[in-house]
């Protein structure tokens, strides 16, 4: 009797434990090559800054704030652009994380040289994104 006690007490932890995490989605980009002729690039609006200025913290947005995780898999470093702004850099074979208000979102990657882009990519980020970057 204390057996299935037991099994239920640790079924229903389990259940409750898991059934409040966010749906995890993920997405997969392959590598194209930036072609050089093509002028501004549409999908970035605000480039990686290049200075030490400290920019302000953003005002918390309402609702909850969808986490991307951007998992790289090429041996580039690949900044990462949310909605035309810059986000960070990913090592080459690594990933990293960033926050974004729900809602409709873009997603571009360009290698830190310029010359490859992964995306855009939309979604509607009312979930966990995982984001695979491959060549």
């Amino acid at each position: 009797m204390k057996k299935v006690l037991l099994i239920g007490f640790v079924t229903l932890f389990t259940l409750s434990v898991y059934g409040q995490s966010k749906e995890v989605k993920v997405i997969e980009s392959k590598s194209a090559t930036i072609e050089k002729t093509r002028g501004n690039n549409p999908n970035v609006v605000k480039e990686r800054s290049n200075t030490d200025v400290a920019i302000p913290k953003p005002e918390k947005s309402r609702g909850d704030d969808c986490r991307v995780v951007v998992d790289n898999w090429t041996g580039y470093s690949v900044d990462i652009y949310v909605d035309g702004d810059y986000a960070g850099t990913v090592g080459a074979w690594s990933d990293g994380y960033t926050y974004t208000a729900e809602g409709q979102t873009s997603l571009y990657g360009k290698s830190v040289g310029g010359s490859i882009e992964w995306g855009p990519v939309y979604v509607d980020c009312y979930y966990e994104h995982t984001w695979k970057l491959t060549d």
